[in-house]
C-alpha cells in the first residue's frame, strides 16, 4: 500500500488554490471616531470537521483593536510578511 492511500477518501481529490482566486470576507468591522471604518477579512482555503481541521489567510485593516479572545483546540498561526500594494 502507498502511504498516500492511507489518507484517501472515496470522492475527495486535491484541490490546489491560488491566495487571489478566493474573494476575501469581512468577518469584523469597527466604525471609527474619525468616520472611518476598519475591518478583518478572512479568505478560508479549507474548512473540514473530520479530522477538524482549517486554514485560511487574514488581513487586517491598519488601526483595527480586536478584544483579547481566544479559540479552543490545537492550532497554530505562520504570519507571513506584509507586502505592499
Amino acid at each position: 500500500m502507498d502511504d498516500r492511500d492511507v489518507y484517501a477518501k472515496p470522492g475527495v481529490e486535491a484541490r490546489i488554490v491560488h491566495l487571489d482566486e478566493l474573494e476575501p470576507q469581512e468577518v469584523r468591522a469597527q466604525q471609527h471616531a474619525d468616520g472611518s471604518r476598519r475591518s478583518v477579512w478572512d479568505r478560508w482555503f479549507v474548512v473540514r470537521p473530520d479530522p477538524p481541521f482549517v486554514s485560511l489567510h487574514t488581513r487586517w485593516d491598519p488601526e483595527v483593536v480586536m478584544h483579547r479572545h481566544g479559540h479552543r483546540g490545537g492550532h497554530g498561526r505562520s504570519p507571513l510578511p506584509v507586502r505592499s500594494v
